[in-house]
């Protein structure tokens, strides 16, 4: 009985070696995957980190970019509003010219029916004086 009991220790403790040493390898696996995995882990921050920076710095500039083209836009609404404002002016004052063009038309054209008038008119007492004077000469002579 001792004999089997030793014997059946011996076994056992050769077992209780073979676990130990399946253990460890199992241990040392174990831990050279948890490694493994934590580094993937840091590089997966790393990257992760990386996006996020990028990300913010993207969405500042879409920011700026767009702060940019509202002032810029603006800027364009109040330059449209200005040249229309003297769009409006010069319209008016093309208007003005016409009107102003219209009513001195007439009055040249009637300053040119008074000077017709006139120089008709001084035509013909040029003619009657001019007659007269034929006479007197004709007859002085």
């Amino acid at each position: 009985l001792e004999i089997n009991l030793k014997r059946h220790i011996s076994v056992l403790e050769q077992s209780k070696k073979e676990l130990k040493g399946e253990m460890a390898v199992k241990l040392k696996d174990g831990q050279d995957k948890l490694t493994s995995l934590e580094q993937k882990m840091g590089m997966q921050t790393e990257i992760i980190s990386s996006l996020q920076d990028r990300i913010e710095t993207l969405e500042r500039q879409l920011q700026q970019q767009r702060d940019t083209n509202d002032e810029e836009l603006d800027k364009l609404r109040n330059e449209g509003s200005s040249n229309l404002a003297l769009i409006r002016c010069q319209e008016q004052t093309i208007l003005s010219l016409k009107s102003d063009w219209k009513r001195q038309s007439s009055e040249y054209l009637e300053l040119q029916n008074k000077y017709d008038e006139l120089k008709d008119g001084t035509d013909n007492l040029l003619m009657e004086e001019g007659g007269m004077y034929g006479a007197e000469n004709a007859q002085g002579s």
